[in-house]
């Protein structure tokens, strides 16, 4: 899912919630250089809503595990 098929208002409520840290390593976004990535939890291809508690923010390491 690219990121403009995620509504704006969904993309900053992500953004906001993880506080611009990726989800799971708590890189802030800020400073660091690299673009993070909103990416679903569960994927959409198994039935993944993409809904706020589907989704993460996830800096590219983590993004690639």
């Amino acid at each position: 899912m690219s990121l403009s098929s995620i509504p704006r208002a969904l993309r900053e409520a992500v953004f906001a919630r993880d506080e611009g840290r990726c989800r799971y390593c708590r890189l802030a976004q800020f400073g660091s250089g690299a673009m993070f990535h909103i990416d679903h939890v569960i994927p959409r291809s198994k039935g993944g809503p993409t809904t706020l508690d589907n989704l993460a923010l996830q800096c590219p390491s983590c993004s690639l595990h």
